[in-house]
């Protein structure tokens, strides 16, 4: 199948078979305009409203996020009745799939990655968006790059109604927390709820195995499962994984700033002491040097003292009664000074000692960091952009870009609606300004006939780009806000036939074959295709599983009877089956 024959979903062409995806159907697929490669996940609102309400209330909000720990969304929509999301291809292999194939990940390995999924996930709890299906499926461990956590799409805004169903999550139920285990309960689901599904993560990728809780709910201590580990390692992530939420982090936010204390702040405390511990030893090797030093010359002369006494042995001298009496004899003193004194009124300058010397330097540094940071404030507020400086510096990770924008005025929206559509490239901003003035408004006759006008255009781009039925889409909305059936009356049935020649095009059929009478026939084939409603052979139905292919016999009830194809807007084609060989 070329590439303009692949199933398209919005501007997404669908390149590969279904595959599971945090609990959605996903598969490859490939922008139609910029090329750009990602995995699509649908959900139909019909099938499963509790998924698709899901993914409207966090996905447009998880697209705005942006983060190197973050598994990126590029779009979420709605196209061909699918609710889709198209998420970052997802390259290397999961946490799961880690340990399942080379066993567990050594004590730093694992601090790596859990230090920056807790990165990823302080961003996505500024921003107002919990996680809630944490598992080791959900964390990917991206070759010689940073780990990412995915399902973001999928999460719960904190703003939104609380539901069992949003409690409960869609991750294993063996990381998910006490709350989110409990049965009936419509609680607001916390962002304590992720750090203690990612605490049972990190203990899973030291341990091998899933973590093990006693009968009374009781947590496995991090040291029985890796010797060796940091005591304040083991008292962070026992407090992670306590039943009642208000007795853990309050988010991501709270335990990396924990998380960053436990790793380097013991380490950085020995190193304190050893410094400390190595001056003070300096400082006494030196004062035993400069004692033994001092004592050095007086010993020198004592020794000539004593030689000089030596060599007058049996002299006689004018002191030899008073020695004999045995008093002592003052040495001679050099002449007064007054110089060396200085004034009377000049204060005696005394050299610092070791015990005033720390003090007055502690002092002094407390003085100098005061006065900085007295400066830098003064600087803050005097500068324009202080006040935005000053919430990047203790605003933490939120970004300013996350903060819901200000509500406008319907005569604001309209006029942003008009000036898109002055640009065809922005003629899908406009059609969604327009929808909400209506809705605010539906008496407001210009925003609906522009509506009308805004979708026409939208129409005509996706015939253009060769999308038939999302031509035929926008064209049926064009007309539920009051466009004349008229004005595309042509362009519809145009339309309408190059769908007919789309669905054709998508029906791959392999084998065709008869009985000996011609009373049954059996045709093995696949058609998938997202616009696709039924098909058919002479009124019986062709079932076809999840990649659509089918393998059927039916009765031939006419020979003129073919392959009957129903599709969305009103499309219907039918393919005739070869003639019957005799």
């Amino acid at each position: 199948m070329g590439e303009d024959q692949r199933p398209l979903v919005g501007a997404w062409s669908v390149r590969g078979a279904e595959t599971e995806r945090v609990g959605f159907r996903c598969s490859r697929a490939r922008h139609r305009d910029t090329g750009q490669a990602a995995e699509l996940c649908t959900v139909a609102s019909a099938e499963d409203a509790e998924r698709a309400q899901r993914l409207e209330q966090a996905g447009e909000l998880a697209m705005r996020l942006v983060h190197p720990n973050l598994m990126r969304v590029y779009e979420a929509g709605v196209a061909q009745h699918l609710r889709f999301v198209a998420i970052e291809a997802r390259s290397g292999e999961t946490l799961a799939q880690r340990v399942t194939a080379r066993g567990k990940l050594a004590f730093d390995e694992a601090l790596r990655w859990l230090e920056e999924c807790t990165r990823g996930l302080a961003a996505a709890h500024n921003a107002g968006l919990v996680h809630g299906a944490i598992d080791p499926a959900r964390i990917a461990l991206v070759p010689k790059g940073e780990a990412k956590i995915d399902g973001l799409y999928a999460g719960h805004r904190r703003d939104a109604k609380p539901s069992a169903a949003a409690s409960r999550g869609t991750g294993d139920a063996a990381y998910a927390a006490p709350e989110q285990r409990a049965a009936n309960k419509k609680a607001e689901l916390l962002p304590a709820a992720d750090l203690y599904s990612l605490a049972c993560c990190f203990l899973y990728a030291v341990s091998g195995k899933a973590p093990a809780f006693g009968k009374d709910g009781a947590a496995p201590r991090l040291d029985r499962l890796c010797a060796g580990a940091p005591e304040r390692m083991v008292e962070l992530v026992a407090r992670c994984l306590r039943r009642d939420a208000g007795e853990r982090p309050v988010d991501a936010s709270a335990l990396l700033g924990a998380l960053d204390s436990a790793v380097r702040g013991g380490a950085e405390e020995d190193a304190s002491l050893q410094a400390e511990w190595d001056e003070e030893m300096s400082w006494a090797a030196g004062e035993k040097k400069r004692a033994a030093k001092a004592a050095a010359p007086a010993g020198k002369k004592s020794g000539k003292t004593a030689k000089d006494g030596k060599s007058a042995k049996g002299t006689k001298s004018a002191s030899a009664p008073a020695d004999a009496q045995g008093s002592a004899v003052a040495p001679a003193l050099p002449p007064f000074d007054e110089e060396m004194f200085g004034s009377e009124e000049a204060e005696l300058a005394l050299p610092e000692t070791r015990s005033t010397a720390r003090p007055n330097a502690w002092k002094r540094w407390i003085t100098v960091l005061i006065a900085a940071a007295v400066l830098i404030s003064v600087l803050l507020v005097a500068l324009p952009s202080g006040r935005s400086t000053m919430r990047a510096w203790f605003g933490g990770e939120k970004s300013e870009s996350l903060v819901p924008p200000r509500a406008e005025t319907t005569a604001q929206l309209y006029e942003r609606a008009e000036a898109a559509l002055l640009d065809p490239l922005r003629l899908g901003q406009a059609e969604h300004l327009l929808a909400l003035v209506v809705a605010r408004e539906p008496r407001h006759r210009d925003a609906s006939a522009k509506l009308a006008s805004a979708r026409a255009a939208l129409a005509r781009q996706c015939a253009q780009k060769g999308q038939p039925f999302e031509a035929l889409r926008w064209g049926t909305q064009a007309a539920e806000v009051g466009l004349a059936p008229s004005e595309l009356a042509n362009e519809r049935d145009t339309w309408i036939a190059a769908a007919r020649e789309v669905l054709l095009n998508a029906l791959l059929l392999e084998r065709c074959e008869w009985n000996r009478d011609g009373s049954r026939v059996r045709f093995t084939g696949r058609l998938s295709h997202a616009a696709l409603r039924k098909l058919s052979y002479g009124g019986q139905d062709v079932p076809r599983d999840a990649a659509g292919r089918f393998d059927v016999e039916l009765a031939v009830r006419s020979a003129q009877d073919g392959l009957r194809l129903e599709a969305e807007q009103g499309v219907e084609a039918t393919r005739s089956l070869p003639a019957q060989a005799r």
